[in-house]
């Protein structure tokens, strides 16, 4: 049984925690296994940050840190971080560490003061990230006919750009989105 992983306090409170996601071994039985590192906002390297629906909050899943220290993950993240995983291998990106920031991992979720503080540093976080992964969880059927719909319109807004040089706002009107519901986007890329 492996010993279970053990925070390190930060060395001031502009440092942050990154995930250092190893890439998958393929075998379903085999946990995820990562590297904790702690960076400085200053010098953050390129990231991606994980937004997803936490679920319960139980931590009932396990990644292995630094070697095989076990440190308890919800099942929601474990989804997330697999998926991260898979869209390697389906990319053909077999080696690939992906550098990530999740709060569940990234912050000692028993230390109420650490939590407190890391809060604050979430916006930062975010908007310093390449990109946001979102994982809303499994979804039926009507979510890939959702997904498909949102990649012809990603397909439609980038083929407009690159023959017009701008994006223009028809295709998704602030009175649209407020009928659907949703923000309005001033850029494709602010789409996802």
């Amino acid at each position: 049984m492996a010993p279970t992983y053990q925070y390190s306090p930060f060395p001031d409170t502009n440092s942050i925690r990154l995930i250092y996601l190893e890439p998958w071994r393929r075998d379903p039985d085999e946990p995820l296994r990562c590297q904790l590192r702690t960076v400085s906002l200053d010098n953050l390297p390129p990231h991606e940050a994980i937004s997803y629906a936490w679920g319960e909050p139980i931590f009932s899943r396990e990644i292995l840190v630094d070697g095989g220290l076990k440190l308890g993950i919800t099942s929601s993240l474990e989804d997330a971080l697999q998926r991260t995983c898979w869209d390697n291998l389906r990319r053909g990106r077999l080696s690939l560490t992906r550098i990530l920031w999740a709060d569940a991992i990234c912050i000692n979720q028993q230390d109420v003061d650490e939590r407190s503080q890391q809060v604050q540093l979430m916006r930062e976080i975010y908007q310093d990230a390449s990109q946001v992964l979102v994982w809303l969880g499994h979804g039926g059927p009507e979510v890939q006919i959702a997904m498909n719909l949102i990649d012809k319109i990603m397909i439609l807004l980038v083929e407009e750009r690159e023959q017009t040089g701008q994006f223009k706002h028809e295709y998704v009107s602030a009175e649209q989105n407020a009928m659907w519901g949703l923000p309005t986007f001033d850029s494709p890329d602010r789409l996802f």
